[in-house]
């Protein structure tokens, strides 16, 4: 999933293709794989996920094989948003598309990612399809996606949570995710998410694109303005992990800054009207 940021693909770029899908979609299309009743839609079809996206994709590159990947395949520093536009717009449009766009887009993904193969920085080879890469990808969306609703939205209730989760094991099976590597529940899920991200191996690649996913260089964003999301990363990963990419933790201002954000979020984003809340890729996605 993540490794659709390696190809190029024929969807247009951020700038012009994001722009151009803002507007609100009231419902996923028919035969989605979810509709407008599920708490997938809820909490995807937001734009408040895409506050988890540095924080997913450092999570992936974490993996060595990923990391490898992404560093020998990927123009990701050419092109940072580009390449992140495609996956949210692949995630999206497998999640709340027609069945026909589903599909298409599935087996776009697989075919660009089949030659996607390679020896990580440890020395073992690796290939994009493989499933136990494909289900740290997918579990890093997961995750981060549910950890931003906690942290900085706060309005889904413990059931909704697991139904969030027991919805995104159909997204994994999309992925052709074996069912004995899905976890049963949501506990089972985070301790799985637990155990590899204390286990995670930061590279020199890793690193690499950890200072380009955290500071994109575009002539229309100067450096300054990717701070804040930067703090919601530092926040997302913790200290250590922050460290481990050679990313400065938080200092203490910024950690006050944070958990004001936080309250602030908390107390105003739920209350939002549903137009001001949604995805920008959305309509592009959907329609």
């Amino acid at each position: 999933m993540f490794f659709t940021m390696t190809a190029g693909g024929s969807r247009p770029g951020w700038g012009g293709s994001l722009l151009g899908g803002l507007g609100y979609v009231s419902a996923p299309a028919p035969g989605a794989l979810f509709d407008e009743h599920s708490v997938s839609w809820r909490l995807v079809s937001r734009w408040t996920v895409l506050a988890g996206g540095q924080a997913a994709v450092l999570l992936q590159v974490g993996h060595p094989a990923v990391g490898a990947g992404v560093a020998q395949h990927s123009s990701y520093a050419t092109d940072p948003f580009g390449r992140l536009e495609r996956t949210l717009y692949s995630m999206l449009a497998i999640s709340f598309g027609s069945p026909e766009r589903r599909e298409e887009v599935l087996a776009e993904l697989r075919n660009m990612h089949r030659p996607v193969t390679g020896t990580d920085g440890l020395g073992e080879s690796y290939r994009a399809l493989d499933p136990d890469l494909q289900r740290w990808v997918w579990a890093t969306l997961i995750w981060v996606a549910l950890e931003v609703e906690r942290k900085y939205i706060g309005d889904l209730t413990p059931a909704e949570r697991e139904q969030y989760y027991a919805e995104s094991k159909d997204l994994a099976r999309c992925f052709r995710i074996p069912e004995s590597m899905i976890p049963d529940d949501l506990a089972a899920f985070e301790e799985y998410v637990a155990v590899s991200i204390a286990a995670l191996v930061v590279t020199d690649d890793a690193r690499a694109l950890a200072r380009e996913i955290a500071s994109p260089k575009l002539w229309w964003a100067p450096t300054p303005v990717w701070a804040p999301l930067g703090w919601v990363t530092a926040d997302l990963l913790g200290p250590e992990l922050t460290a481990e990419f050679g990313l400065r933790p938080l200092s203490g201002r910024q950690a006050g800054l944070v958990r004001r954000g936080k309250g602030l979020s908390r107390a105003v984003l739920p209350r939002l009207p549903a137009p001001l809340l949604a995805n920008p890729l959305n309509r592009r996605a959907i329609a």
